[in-house]
């Protein structure tokens, strides 16, 4: 599962299996939800006879026009906003008391994804996401070490998100930190400091991470060759490329060309 400018949401209707996010494998079960953000890959195995229900919606309608309306998330302080670009794993009905409610979501989700696809309605993947999210069953928040107060932390957010999108828009032209900072109106202090605060990463790995997923896509699910995908994302030296991608994968482009 990859996502590019779409948020994608699973949720585990019945069965289990398990993901892959950041090299590490996360088990699934039942009445769990798989949240993917934007720019992020994600390997998902289901068991036999598992079954989910997939829900996708563009970046910009998510954050716009449907998370003030999700329980939980207006408060740009929480967790959420801190970890707004991990994919994880959120508990919604799992267990076997919540077998009821993990049935009557999986009904009412299939229901309206049959309306949805590519290009779906905003409207009615909203509509999913509040059903999704309303009833989820709430873990207790680990307090930050970190001393921020609320302004700074909405400052913050705002900072990263912009970020993010800017990165979707220019990561081919191999932009410097200053450069993203100028487009943002900050400083390139601040945009650092924003995104160690909001993600606990450098800018510059946000960037990297971007270039890695499109290499990787490219790889793995189109026949272009090693050079064509390394100039397509802006390296003039495909030796540099490989090596670039061997630092940020950990695998050379024609070992995650293999791994396909």
């Amino acid at each position: 599962m990859t996502s590019t400018s779409d948020w994608h949401f699973l949720f585990i209707d019945n069965g289990g299996g398990k993901a892959i996010m950041e090299r590490s494998d996360s088990p699934l079960e039942a009445g769990n939800i798989l949240c993917v953000p934007p720019a992020t890959t994600c390997h998902l195995s289901l068991a036999p006879g598992a079954s989910a229900v997939l829900i996708c919606i563009d970046e910009i309608v998510f954050r716009t026009r449907v998370l003030d309306v999700l329980p939980g998330n207006q408060d740009r302080t929480s967790s959420f906003w801190r970890t707004y670009y991990t994919a994880r794993i959120l508990p919604h009905s799992t267990g076997t008391e919540n077998r009821l409610l993990r049935l009557q979501t999986g009904s009412e989700l299939a229901s309206l994804a049959r309306h949805l696809g590519k290009g779906g309605d905003p409207a009615i993947a909203g509509t999913a996401l509040v059903i999704l999210m309303g009833s989820l069953k709430r873990q207790p928040v680990a307090p930050s070490k970190e001393t921020v107060s609320r302004s700074e932390a909405i400052t913050n957010s705002n900072i990263v998100i912009e970020f993010r999108v800017l990165i979707e828009a220019h990561f081919t032209r191999h932009l410097k930190i200053g450069q993203y900072a100028e487009m943002l109106c900050v400083t390139p202090k601040t945009l650092l400091r924003a995104c160690h605060a909001m993600t606990g990463r450098k800018a510059v790995s946000l960037i990297h991470d971007r270039i890695v997923l499109e290499a990787t896509r490219h790889l793995r699910y189109s026949s272009r060759s090693i050079s064509d995908i390394a100039y397509s994302l802006g390296f003039d030296d495909v030796c540099y490329f490989s090596r670039f991608i061997k630092q940020q994968a950990g695998h050379s482009p024609s070992e995650l060309r293999r791994r396909n």
